[in-house]
Order: C-alpha cells, then structure tokens, then sequence
C-alpha cells in the first residue's frame, strides 16, 4: 500500500475542500429557491451530503454562505457577458447576453425573488452592480448600431430586465412557458428588429 507524503495529504484535504463548498453552494441555491431565506443550514448540509460543521468551516457563518451564492451568481452573469462581448457579431452577442440572463434567472431566481419581496439579501458592492449594467448596456448599444435601430438602450435594458423578472416568477410558480432561446429571439427581434438565431439575417 503507497503511503502518501504529507504534502500529496494535504492536497487530497484542499481537493475535498474546494468538491465540498461547490456541493454546498448547489445545495444552497436549491434549497433557497425552495424555503426562502429563512432555510436552515441543516437543510442545506442534508441536501449536500455533509455535516453542518462542514459548512461552518467552509464558509463561517450562514451569512458567508449566501455572500458566496451571491458572488458565484454574480460570476455566471459575468461569464454571460463575457461571451457576448466577445461575440463577433453584436446581434448574436444581444441573443447570448440575453440567453445567459435567462438563465440566470432558471438558476438564481431566488435571489431576484428576495430581492423583489424586500428581503435582506447581501449585496454585490454598487460600484460592481453599476460596471454590470454598464457593460450590459454596451452590449445593446453595439447591437443597435449594427441594426440601425433608434430605440433607447434604456428602454432595450428594461425589457430585457423585465423578462428576467417573468421568467424568475414562471420559474417559482413551476408555470409552462417557452424554451429560454425562443424568448431571447423575440427579445432580440424586438429590440433589433432583426429575427433568426446563430447568425441571425433580417
């Protein structure tokens, strides 16, 4: 039988670590959605196959624990942006962002639903909330321009955040409702007037 060196030990620990938190976080995501922020940690350590020290260890306190969700949330809008604004064409990187949002929304909806009910949810910093909404601004506005359409990016932005927030309450509900890709062609459709998927062609 090899014996590991202390040093292949402790890697195998941070290893067990590092799997440990990302089933805590899934864990989190799904049992907020489904109790609310009131959801015990127990109940999330049950969902995740771990004890609750595990937890505290991990993250110290039930606060940490959602700080964390937030930021692994906030992550995945940034990866959506990302991959619109790398896009070669600013209609399909529209269609991406808005893809991506709604998913955000399938994933995380509890936390635009805690933030629509009032509760204290933690935060992202403004000035990182404000660079979000920029950068989703710039994204419609390159694809205005590749359409040679007039609508405000204001109103372009609310619909788009409109929708995340129809989708997020479907969601909660459980209500039937189409494929997020058919609402992103008809979000894009209205804001571009452009209509198509991939490489869309009016």
């Amino acid at each position: 039988m090899q014996i590991r060196t202390e040093a292949e030990q402790t890697a195998v620990r941070r290893a067990d670590a590092v799997a440990n938190q990302a089933r805590v976080l899934q864990a989190a995501h799904q049992v907020f959605a489904e109790q609310g922020l009131a959801a015990e940690i127990k109940d999330i350590a049950d969902r995740a196959g771990v004890g609750v020290a595990t937890i505290y260890r991990g993250f110290g306190s039930k606060s940490g624990l959602l700080q964390a969700a937030v930021e692994q949330a906030s992550a995945a809008v940034s990866d959506s942006l990302a991959a619109a604004e790398s896009a070669g064409d600013p209609i399909e990187g529209l269609r991406t962002m808005v893809i991506g949002l709604l998913g955000y929304a399938e994933t995380y909806g509890w936390l635009i639903q805690a933030s629509l009910a009032g509760e204290d949810v933690v935060t992202l910093r403004a000035e990182e909330r404000a660079a979000k909404r920029r950068r989703v601004e710039v994204i419609v506005e390159r694809a205005l321009l590749t359409a040679g359409q007039q609508t405000p990016v204001d109103v372009a932005r609310l619909l788009i955040e409109g929708t995340v927030v129809a989708v997020t309450l479907r969601a909660r509900k459980q209500e039937a409702r189409p494929a997020i890709e058919e609402i992103a062609d008809s979000i894009v459709a209205m804001i571009t007037s452009v209509k198509g998927t991939g490489g869309m062609t009016s």
